[in-house]
């Protein structure tokens, strides 16, 4: 996609959810998502289904008050057997 190109998105409840590439919801109204390819998650716990998705990015900001709770996440999600990798974006490197 160019940079500022338009990328279709709906939310969950909408008829074009299953035919949209963007679909946004919030993860307790996320009765099903009708795409399991990847999932961006901006919130502080973790979604349920989790394992039904090919790639999760969590996005966590640098305060000790983001952090916290991302820790917590990634402790759950070591705990499922998940595979994990850590990413600096200010860096643009793996850690």
């Amino acid at each position: 996609q160019e940079p500022l190109a338009f990328i279709p998105h709906v939310c969950i409840d909408s008829a074009l959810a299953a035919e949209t590439p963007i679909v946004l919801a919030a993860a307790e109204s996320a009765s099903r998502w009708p795409h399991q390819d990847m999932l961006f998650n901006l919130a502080a716990d973790m979604p349920p289904d989790i394992e039904t998705f090919r790639l999760v990015v969590e996005i966590v900001g640098q305060s000790e008050e983001e952090k916290q709770p991302a820790r917590m996440r990634w402790a759950a999600y070591k705990q499922k057997g998940l595979a994990l990798k850590a990413f600096d974006a200010e860096r643009r490197e793996a850690m």
